[in-house]
């Protein structure tokens, strides 16, 4: 939440070598909501870079047809991110393991 995600790893990261599982969990899934922010400030440019044309709305079967993405890409559960049809934004799925994100 203090937006030094480096910081944050390397405190998670200790904090998976501890013989408490329910921290080496909880460490685990902060790890990956961090990996997903930065997923997600990669999809935002890739997204502003290859806008559609309007009327058409913002989705991620778009950009793989442009050829923006190889895919429909996914967060590190495994989950499609979410992508606002009329701005664009990205952000994890409300049914994704990681929602809510922190912050949010």
């Amino acid at each position: 939440q203090g937006g030094d995600r480096a910081s944050a790893r390397f405190v998670l990261n200790q904090i998976m070598q501890s013989d408490q599982e329910w921290l080496r969990r909880s460490a685990a899934r902060s790890l990956k909501q961090i990996d997903a922010l930065d997923m997600m400030d990669a999809l935002r440019g890739r997204v502003a870079a290859y806008p559609p044309s309007p009327p058409q709305p913002y989705s991620w079967e778009w950009l793989v047809r442009r050829g923006a993405l190889p895919g429909i890409p996914l967060d590190p559960a495994g989950a499609p991110y979410a992508i606002d049809p009329v701005s664009g934004e990205v952000s994890v799925s409300a049914q994704s393991e990681l929602y809510p994100m922190p912050g949010g």
